[in-house]
């Protein structure tokens, strides 16, 4: 797609909310299971998660920078390592498919 690209959530960010369950909030995480109406995507591998999977759900600001437009929204990521999304310049087929999306830069 020509203008953007797709970028997953930092996999260090990933990695930290798996090792401590806690986000940058100081929230504690505890696992969900995602289901057959509740089903992601993964904020890291970009896919949609299968009913039964493990996931964490946690606050998340994307930009680091303060500013009015740096919205903390809640995001999931599997519960174990998964591989994140590399094809950046292509938008995530399994999201194609999916509800509408907001894009945000």
């Amino acid at each position: 797609m020509a203008g953007f690209q797709i970028f997953p959530i930092a996999d260090d960010v990933a990695q930290r909310i798996r090792e401590t369950r806690t986000d940058e909030l100081g929230h504690k995480l505890a696992v969900s299971l995602a289901t057959e109406n509740d089903s992601g995507p993964c904020r890291s591998c970009l896919t949609v998660f299968k009913p039964g999977e493990a996931r964490l759900l946690f606050s998340y600001a994307p930009n680091p920078h303060n500013h009015p437009y740096n919205e903390i929204g809640p995001i999931y990521i599997h519960e174990n390592k998964c591989n994140p999304y590399e094809d950046n310049d292509n938008f995530p087929p399994e999201l194609r498919t999916r509800r509408p999306l907001a894009l945000r830069c």
